[in-house]
């Protein structure tokens, strides 16, 4: 995958835009915020981590951040019991447990196979949603369980940024897997080949605003703003 050094030397050549390409997105505010920081705090907290109320900020996030729609139409969250027995399955644990405080910076080449494994199975045996798609949703939801290793992933900007439509196909497992993996082993590479590019993201954790929370919503940042300016990766490459 070299697709990456592409959007580097486009980003790189100048370092002030790529700063503001990093910061927090304008127009989210209230509670799209509020509760991904309190689910992200959470996260980090060692007796919180998997609380009953951390997965309530976790599920409150979902819903502020547009996962559950009032009325007939539109997405659909499952009811918060099921939410959280998807979460809390003992698999599941076992793999919290291993990659708990993990960073992209701890990631070898040699267990990164074995982390895409985990947080694959993990992401796609999350009920975050009724609908059949889970990749969305369940990416979001990993993101506020750990943090440091796992992007949020949609279809407005993610898929608009690396596949150029919003309607890339991800609606059987083997179709979001494949663009859970990709986005996964895309963010690795922009940030662990190229010291100034993950400095610069470094930087932008303690002065990018709000949505700065870690790496992976750094990219998640960039992603959206690029997408916002029209910079895609089809459009770079």
């Amino acid at each position: 995958m070299e697709e990456y050094l592409e959007l580097l030397k486009h980003l790189l050549s100048n370092n002030s835009n790529a700063l503001e390409l990093m910061k927090a997105p304008d127009n989210f505010s209230g509670p799209s915020i509020y509760f991904h920081q309190k689910a992200i705090e959470y996260a980090r907290n060692r007796i919180e981590f998997l609380s009953e109320k951390h997965l309530e900020y976790i599920y409150a996030t979902l819903a502020s951040w547009g996962m559950h729609r009032m009325g007939d139409a539109g997405a659909k969250m499952p009811d918060f019991k099921d939410f959280k027995e998807s979460i809390l399955t003992k698999n599941n644990r076992e793999i919290y447990k291993k990659w708990r405080g993990k960073t992209v910076d701890d990631i070898s080449d040699s267990n990164f196979t074995d982390l895409i494994k985990d947080m694959t199975h993990v992401c796609f045996s999350i009920k975050a949603t009724e609908g059949k798609s889970k990749l969305v949703s369940s990416s979001k939801t990993l993101a506020h369980i750990l943090p440091d290793l796992v992007p949020p992933i949609d279809r407005q900007y993610t898929l608009q940024f690396f596949y150029g439509t919003k309607n890339h196909p991800i609606n059987t497992n083997d179709d979001g897997q494949k663009v859970f993996e990709y986005v996964m082993r895309y963010m690795y590479d922009l940030y662990r080949k190229n010291e100034d590019f993950k400095d610069l993201a470094l930087n932008t954790l303690t002065e990018g605003g709000d949505f700065c929370s870690s790496l992976p919503k750094i990219f998640d940042n960039l992603v959206i703003n690029c997408v916002r300016k029209g910079i895609t990766l089809k459009k770079i490459v």
